[in-house]
């Protein structure tokens, strides 16, 4: 019986075991302050029914393009207990100007400024745009990926024609799990200088 487990395990995509322990992955506490100087600690939200964070870059035309539609999902949820944050962990964005992009693109949600790359590192972050839905149930990661499939690198779509955050939101809300909880996210590179390589993928300006 054991070798036949060993063999199941060995066998299985290495992207379902990714999956699995994103899924599985219980997001750490942390307390930032945002582009105003406002201090946030994670674990405040436990009685929230999920904790949406949207990975936020300055320059970044992926997060630019897709502001109004982070906004309009916030909007959506308002009074449901569902809070919203963006989080910056780029290094070249400073706290002030973190501030100005949020004045010049009408960011009006808090930036949550990880100038350590501290939270960043935990959450096994790598492009910007990245859609994180966390369960304050135990802290797991819900699903990550794009708030829908509008965006491109060299166009976007009209409209979007699928909506995986929002459809996530109402499973982890409702008390289901997530169908699909990693998806691949279109967006700008974020430069770790501590990881030993970065991936094979294009990055855009502002990365």
């Amino acid at each position: 019986m054991l070798r036949l487990l060993l063999t199941v395990f060995c066998l299985m995509p290495m992207a379902l075991l990714a999956d699995a322990q994103d899924s599985a992955h219980k997001v750490s506490d942390f307390v930032l302050a945002d582009q105003h100087g406002t201090i946030h600690r994670l674990y405040e939200h436990k009685d929230k029914a999920a904790v949406v964070i949207m990975i936020q870059g300055n320059g970044c035309p992926i997060v630019r393009n897709a502001l109004g539609e982070f906004r309009a999902l916030r909007d959506t949820y308002t009074g449901k207990d569902v809070e919203f944050f963006m989080l910056n962990a780029n290094l070249q964005d400073q706290a002030d100007a973190i501030l100005r992009e949020a004045r010049t693109y009408g960011i009006d949600l808090p930036v949550l400024h990880d100038k350590t790359q501290q939270v960043g590192e935990s959450l096994n972050l790598i492009r910007t745009a990245e859609v994180l839905i966390i369960n304050p149930a135990n802290w797991s990661i819900a699903y990550r990926g794009p708030i829908n499939d509008r965006q491109g690198y060299e166009r976007q779509k009209p409209q979007a024609t699928h909506h995986y955050a929002a459809e996530a939101i109402d499973r982890v809300v409702a008390g289901l799990p997530v169908a699909e909880p990693k998806r691949e996210t279109l967006g700008c590179l974020i430069h770790f200088p501590k990881r030993q390589f970065a991936p094979n993928a294009p990055s855009l300006s502002g990365a």
